[in-house]
């Protein structure tokens, strides 16, 4: 009986802890609070922990949580490490990553030779951390100056451009906190990139029309109604308009050196829209180019809810 219990204790554990780390646990952890290493070799040997990292493990079945292996690679990277780079770019849906690719991660200790992770050493300000549902990254700001160091830079790949469009368009970063990156890090590999590319009067390259466009061939080449185009309502013009279904879809492709005025505007359309009664949907670059499937489905759910309401 007393292992019987014992059992349930060390498993309770687990759970508490996987609970609160997105299935992803560290054997210092378990140790630290009682758990037994033979306890956990009898876990690592029935399924029950998967190892992932050198002394991390994730917790249960196979089908990891969303934020699994970034909390793994948190963990496995030990105190003060960040989610950074093109990891940190994902999480903030500024930049595509592959799901499957290693994990980037920021830290002023530890091993950099770890499989399946990327680890670049340096001290953060903590005004350069935040987290994304428990799991420390750095800043949207910081992110966009640490990829300027590492992505390419031949005029043929705008990425880090379309990264401060998207970080703008989704409030996560404006001009003065990238302003602000650059004067906090004389010096940095990337300030110089990031600087120029501020200082264009054209960037970034990405219109609205070149996003209006891609998007409606989104949306034609589905199984969506049709739907009209630049239509004017209520006296606002819209990118997408299913009239019958009053939904509204806009292309959200507000640029960082774009004014102000522009911005509130468009916030006032969708505030007048929706005191008409109409569902406005609105999607940035990041949206139609790195998961276009959840773009129509999330139209396709609009469209449903007002089909079911008439």
């Amino acid at each position: 009986m007393g292992g019987k219990l014992r059992s349930r204790s060390a498993d309770a554990i687990i759970g508490v802890l996987a609970d609160l780390q997105h299935g992803a646990v560290a054997r210092y952890q378990l140790l630290r609070r009682g758990v037994t290493p033979r306890e956990i070799e009898i876990r690592i040997g029935d399924g029950r922990l998967r190892p992932v990292h050198r002394g991390v493990y994730l917790v249960g079945h196979l089908a990891a949580a969303a934020l699994a292996h970034e909390a793994a690679a948190v963990l496995a990277c030990g105190p003060g490490a960040v989610i950074s780079h093109r990891s940190a770019a994902k999480l903030h849906s500024i930049l595509p990553y592959p799901a499957t690719a290693d994990r980037w991660v920021t830290t002023a200790r530890g091993d950099r030779r770890r499989p399946g992770l990327i680890v670049r050493r340096g001290s953060l300000d903590r005004r350069d951390v935040t987290r994304i549902d428990r799991v420390p990254v750095t800043t949207a700001a910081r992110t966009i100056l640490d990829c300027a160091a590492i992505l390419p830079g031949d005029e043929e790949d705008d990425r880090l451009e379309r990264m401060c469009a998207e970080a703008h368009a989704l409030h996560l970063a404006r001009l003065p906190d990238l302003r602000d990156q650059i004067e906090r890090n004389p010096g940095r590999r990337g300030v110089g990139r990031l600087m120029e590319l501020l200082d264009r009067h054209d960037a970034p390259r990405h219109t609205k029309r070149e996003l209006e466009r891609r998007l409606l061939r989104l949306v034609l080449s589905s199984e969506l109604p049709h739907p009209e185009t630049n239509q004017w309502i209520h006296g606002r013009e819209v990118d997408m308009l299913w009239r019958d279904r009053h939904v509204v879809v806009e292309a959200d492709s507000y640029a960082f050196h774009s004014h102000a005025r522009r911005w509130a505007r468009d916030i006032g359309k969708t505030n007048e829209l929706q005191l008409h009664g109409y569902i406005v949907l609105r999607f940035t670059w990041f949206d139609v180019t790195d998961r276009p499937s959840w773009v129509i489905a999330e139209i396709d759910r609009a469209l449903l809810i007002r089909s079911e309401a008439a």
